[in-house]
C-alpha cells in the first residue's frame, strides 16, 4: 500500500472523486478527508487518529525502546540479583514483556497528542479552505489514480510522497 494524498477545492468535487475512487476497486476505509473547522464533512469518512496523529509511530518506537529497556533492566536483575534471589529466564521474558507494554502505552498518549507531520505541507491548502483525501492504495493503482485525476478531475493536486508513507489499518 502507498498513502497518497489530494488537495481538492470543494466538497461536492470531494464527493466525485470518492466516487470514482470506489469504481476503482478502493474501499472507503482506505479514503480519508481532512479539512478544516469551515467544513462539517457529512457523509465524508473523517480521518482517524490513526490519519491525523503520530499514534503508530509512537507505538512502534515505545514497543521497541521498552522492550530494550525490558530486557536491560532484567539482563541486570539475573546478573546482579537482589539479596539471594535466584532468577532465571523467566525474569528476562517478563522483564522484556512489561518493558514493551510500559513504552507502548506512554508512548501511545504521547503519540495521540502529536499531529503528523506528514500533513504539515497541506496546512496552507486547508487554510484556504481545501480538503486533502488521504488514499491508501495499491502501488499498482497509482498510475490508474493519476490517469482518473488528469482526465475526469483536472483541478484536484495530487501529491505522492517520496520517501515511504506507513499505512496502518
Amino acid at each position: 500500500m502507498k498513502r497518497i494524498f489530494v488537495i481538492i477545492p470543494t466538497e461536492p468535487a470531494c464527493q466525485s472523486l470518492i466516487g470514482d475512487l470506489r469504481q476503482l476497486g478502493l474501499a472507503d476505509s482506505h479514503l480519508h478527508v481532512v479539512a478544516g473547522l469551515t467544513h462539517r464533512l457529512n457523509g465524508f469518512r473523517k480521518a482517524s487518529i490513526w490519519q491525523r496523529s503520530e499514534l503508530a509511530h509512537g507505538i512502534e518506537w515505545g514497543l521497541a525502546l521498552g522492550a530494550a529497556a525490558g530486557l536491560a533492566g532484567g539482563w541486570l536483575s539475573v546478573v546482579f540479583p537482589p539479596a539471594g534471589l535466584n532468577l532465571g529466564t523467566e525474569t528476562l521474558v517478563g522483564a522484556t514483556v512489561a518493558g514493551a507494554v510500559f513504552g507502548v502505552l506512554v508512548t501511545a498518549v504521547l503519540g495521540s497528542q502529536e499531529h503528523n507531520h506528514q500533513l504539515d505541507r497541506f496546512q496552507r491548502a486547508i487554510a484556504a479552505g481545501k480538503l486533502v483525501l488521504i488514499v491508501d492504495a495499491p502501488k499498482r493503482m497509482l498510475d490508474d489514480i493519476r490517469s482518473l485525476l488528469n482526465e475526469h478531475h483536472p483541478y484536484a493536486q495530487l501529491v505522492i510522497p517520496r520517501r515511504a508513507v506507513r499505512v496502518n489499518h
